[in-house]
């Protein structure tokens, strides 16, 4: 699959064809994400529900049960998405957000934006693309990472910053929806971003 280059534009139809998933990624979250959670089951012991990609009480039993006599044998059960989740992933392809670029040597600056709330809020566009393909392709070869990017809130926020940035009209950007449309994809309490009429 070729994937567009990171410097590459963004469109407002882009923009506004990932932001009706805002309000339904919030709908899952914390407990609809998984349609299946991912299991380890260890032989001659109960089946372990993972709540997320990795937890230290997972890994401490995994130590516990392989110091038996015999050691153990572990079967890792793979989770299933919501398949509202796999839509959103399906859509970030389809609409040119995963983007081709190291995202394996950008990391330490996306932890340093998940760590900093208020670097995402003065994100640019690219940022939040960068963002995007980062935990999209790290899904990949980590198990529930998105997950736990999900029940963070953090790739809603990141959503959220999209549709802000893209209501400015500042180039690429056209124009996004009609007031009224947006209001949809605003948590309540939270006032809506302003969008252009078209």
């Amino acid at each position: 699959m070729n994937l567009p280059d990171v410097n590459a534009d963004v469109s407002c139809a882009d923009v506004a064809a990932v932001l009706p998933f805002l309000p339904r990624l919030e709908a899952l979250i914390p407990d609809g994400i998984w349609s299946k959670q991912p299991r380890i089951s260890v032989e001659g012991h109960p089946e372990y529900i993972l709540e997320d990609h990795h937890t230290e009480d997972m890994l401490e039993q995994l130590r516990i049960w392989s110091n038996e006599p015999g050691g153990c044998k572990v079967l890792l059960g793979r989770g299933e998405y919501n398949p509202i989740i796999w839509q959103f992933q399906r859509a970030l392809y389809d609409h040119g957000f995963i983007r081709d670029y190291d995202w394996m040597t950008w990391q330490p600056q996306a932890v340093r934006i998940f760590e900093n709330p208020d670097l995402l809020r003065r994100a640019q566009m690219r940022t939040c693309v960068k963002l995007l393909t980062l935990h999209i392709r790290r899904e990949r070869f980590d198990d529930g990472h998105l997950s736990g990017m999900l029940r963070s809130r953090h790739i809603t926020a990141i959503l959220r910053r999209m549709g802000e940035l893209a209501s400015h009209r500042s180039e690429p950007f056209q124009c996004l929806m009609l007031p009224e449309q947006a209001k949809a994809y605003c948590q309540p309490g939270i006032p809506a971003f302003p969008l252009p009429y078209c």
